[in-house]
Parts: structure tokens; C-alpha cells; sequence
């Protein structure tokens, strides 16, 4: 008898997926903390910002493919600098950084201003995790 030898079929080796890298500029610590570990429990890789300098410095240091905003800020130096600031910068660093704002007072002209955006939205507050994880699949951050 005759035995038929095959070739062996491997597996085609599976790509690493590097996790999305998220800049949570927050200045309300246990919502900055939670969020970032929120984020990180699912897979993100994550920087977080108490303020807009702070913000500016992390995103000079690293690259990232999305940024979790609070809209309402402190001043900087007795400027009002607002999330939608922020976002501004955030898109000088990277032109399709996907933009999540969030903030306690939100209504259709915060929503319609974060969509006039492209590749944003807005949550408001307080997050629920299962629209946060949602909201972040429909701007490409999953």
C-alpha cells in the first residue's frame, strides 16, 4: 500500500492589530481616569490631558488615531479655550483623527456642530459604555 504524502497546510499568520491610540483631554480627574481605563479594559491605547497645554504636549510626543474631548475646559493663562479649540489643534497634528466631544449640556447645535466636523460626534454626559463603544466603531476607532 501506498501512502500519499501532502504538503502541510499552515495557517496564514495572523497580523497583529496595534490598538487605536485615543487622546482623552478631560479636566474633571475621576471622569479623565475612568474613561482612560474604560478604554484601556477594551483594548485602546490610551494618553490623557488634564488641559489644553498638557494636550498640546501629549499630542507633539505621540500620534494619535482618535481624541475624546471635553468641551468645556479651563481657561489657559485667563483665555476661554474650548474643546472645539482643541480640536482644532488635534487635527493640525493628524488632518483624520476621528473626534469624539462630550460634555453634561449637549442639544442638536452641540451635535450638529461636532457632525459639520467630518469623522465626529458627540456624547453627552454621563457616558454610557455600550454608546461609547459604539460611537468610537462609527468613527473608524475600533
Amino acid at each position: 500500500m501506498t501512502e500519499v504524502l501532502r504538503p502541510m497546510e499552515r495557517e496564514a499568520p495572523e497580523s497583529p492589530v496595534r490598538p487605536a491610540a485615543i487622546l482623552v483631554v478631560e479636566d474633571e480627574p475621576h471622569s479623565r481616569l475612568g474613561l482612560g481605563a474604560l478604554l484601556e479594559q477594551r483594548g485602546y491605547r490610551v494618553e490623557t490631558a488634564a488641559d489644553v497645554p498638557e494636550a498640546i504636549r501629549r499630542l507633539q510626543a505621540s500620534r494619535f488615531e482618535g481624541a475624546i474631548i471635553d468641551i468645556r475646559l479651563p481657561d489657559v493663562h485667563a483665555a476661554g479655550v474650548t474643546g472645539w479649540d482643541v480640536a482644532e489643534i488635534c487635527r493640525t497634528f493628524t488632518p483624520e483623527m476621528g473626534l469624539l466631544f462630550v460634555s453634561a449640556q449637549g442639544g442638536p447645535e452641540v451635535e450638529a456642530r461636532a457632525g459639520s466636523l467630518g469623522r465626529a460626534a458627540f456624547l453627552e454626559k454621563p457616558l454610557d459604555s455600550a454608546r461609547l463603544a459604539a460611537t468610537l466603531g462609527q468613527l473608524g476607532l475600533c
